[in-house]
């Protein structure tokens, strides 16, 4: 459970709760995104100052960038603010200079609550060094089918294992100064379908929820997890008023699930937090302001994502002097907000100590775990005749083929290649190749061995990870086995279900992901240089 405030913080909550106006509490309890477009025509630290606003999330760019748009917006703010980022995979994807981690389906790979731990670690001090201090993290969803868009975002399907690498995680995130959210309640993992489309569906029981997806949830709250984040996900068979069971009523904004379930039977004391609510699981059912309301009225702290605060500030003003939300309600939300901040020391020190966060960012410390974590999570899922790793001459002639749905400069296998060459072989890389092309060239035997390499990422809006689009057609040609001395080699950088689609695939190798130290742990296994 959550430790309670110290006397100082508990002063500083009461003090800036009573200093703060009808519309000022209200304000605390929206997070849009902090971007020029939405500040305009304010710049971004005015905008901060006349909406009052809670927090903001920042979507990343250099670290100094960020640093001084938090350096602007903090100052600011009259109460400070709550700066939320999403690093799943570490800060690395979101902060230029950080560290890609391999993510969580590789820790779940490797089973290791340390390395869970020294993923928290990492994530905290790079993201707190940055400016940031709330991160929309660990995801403890339950990768239950081999379609789920996210799947390598989870630690897995297990309740138990997933609950256990959670809590390491959390721990270490917030031993660090960084706000954990354990999302995406009431658990993702079971619909093959996008929720930034669409209102997926828990299909579980409730006695089957309760010992699945419910495991690591309670997990967390044990553990003093700070924040949740409530999705665009129903579970009709503990709301009763979601109506058909095909569509049901999306959790944020359901009062049986956020209210009754998560704040009374599970007894979360800690901020509850909308997820995007510009998601078609929920803005197909529910209009801009009424959404807005429905997501606090059904028991949400805090609401990311707004769009026209000023506007939105009018309408949510309203309502509470119409009674359509309870002026009390409010002000505890208003109260678990500012507790979160007294947590943080926001209340004692808002701004970034910049030689301290020049000493993170010069040592990034958490790329030794980073690159021991991807070497011990690659997995070899076939191999029937033991091919791997590859007994290759010096100078052997490989082939890497990546086919991908991904841009040239978002999908590099540079760091793969790199390492293959620099193990003696002579590697030529082939994007997306065209059917005969890359068929001819291999039926030729110019190539001892042919690597096979897909990368089909998460992506929101595109509603699957699967092998899909042209650039997948040239697998249809059987181009890596065109020559009967040519060694076939097939690696995931991704989604590690594409054995379902492409059953042929032996040996088969997947990685969980497409970063840097992935890359060397792949190349390194085919050299036979880890186990």
């Amino acid at each position: 459970m959550i430790r309670p405030l110290t006397d100082a913080q508990q002063r500083w909550v009461d003090a800036t709760l009573d200093s703060l106006t009808r519309r000022e509490r209200i304000a605390q309890l929206i997070v849009p995104m902090l971007t020029a477009d939405t500040a305009a025509p304010l710049s971004i630290a005015e905008f901060a100052a006349t909406t009052g606003i809670g927090g903001g999330h920042l979507f990343g760019g250099p670290v100094q960038t960020i640093r001084e748009r938090v350096a602007q917006v903090q100052q600011a703010a009259k109460v400070p603010l709550l700066l939320s980022g999403d690093f799943e995979a570490g800060c690395g994807p979101r902060i230029r200079e950080g560290v890609v981690w391999p993510g969580e389906m590789a820790v779940g790979a490797a089973g290791d609550e340390d390395l869970a731990r020294a993923m928290g670690a990492s994530i905290a001090a790079e993201a707190t060094a940055a400016g940031y201090n709330w991160a929309f993290g660990p995801i403890v969803d339950l990768a239950a089918v081999k379609d789920y868009q996210r799947q390598v975002d989870s630690y897995g399907r297990d309740p138990q294992a997933v609950a256990r690498l959670a809590v390491a995680q959390i721990q270490a995130m917030q031993a660090g100064g960084l706000a954990a959210c354990a999302k995406h309640f009431p658990g993702d993992g079971f619909d093959d379908r996008d929720q930034h489309l669409m209102t997926l569906v828990n299909p579980l029981d409730a006695d089957a929820w309760w010992r699945q997806s419910a495991v690591p949830f309670q997990a967390a709250i044990d553990a003093g997890v700070w924040s949740i984040m409530v999705s665009c996900i129903g579970l009709p068979s503990l709301d009763p008023s979601s109506g058909d069971v095909r569509n049901p009523t999306p959790a944020v904004v359901s009062r049986p699930l956020i209210t009754e379930v998560l704040r009374e039977r599970m007894g979360f004391e800690g901020v509850i937090v909308s997820d995007a609510l510009n998601m078609g699981g929920v803005s197909y059912r529910h209009r801009q302001f009424d959404r807005y309301r429905l997501a606090l009225a059904a028991g949400n702290d805090v609401i990311i994502f707004v769009r026209g605060v000023q506007a939105t500030l009018d309408y949510l003003e309203g309502c509470v002097e119409r009674g359509d939300l309870d002026a009390d309600a409010i002000d505890a939300s208003v109260r678990r907000v500012l507790s979160l901040k007294a947590r943080l020391g926001l209340h004692q020190r808002r701004m970034v100590d910049e030689a301290a966060s020049r000493e993170v960012y010069n040592s990034l410390r958490g790329q030794t775990d980073a690159d021991r974590l991807a070497e011990r999570s690659v997995t070899l899922v076939r191999d029937t005749d033991g091919r791997l790793p590859l007994d290759l001459p010096d100078r052997a002639k490989v082939a890497v083929v990546l086919i991908t749905n991904q841009p040239a400069e978002r999908s590099d296998l540079d760091v793969f290649v790199s390492t293959l060459s620099a193990g003696g072989w002579n590697v030529t890389f082939i994007r997306d190749p065209q059917t005969d092309a890359v068929y001819d060239r291999v039926a030729t035997g110019e190539f001892d061995a042919v690597v096979t390499a897909f990368y089909f990422p998460v992506q929101y809006g595109w509603n699957t990870t699967r092998i899909h689009g042209p650039s997948s057609r040239c697998v249809m040609s059987g181009f890596p086995i065109a020559h009967p001395d040519t060694i076939p080699v097939w690696i995931s950088f991704s989604n590690p279900y594409h054995l379902y689609e492409l059953p042929f695939m032996d040996p088969y190798l997947v990685t969980y992901s497409p970063s840097p130290a992935s890359q060397r742990a792949a190349g390194r296994a085919l050299l036979g240089q880890i186990p």
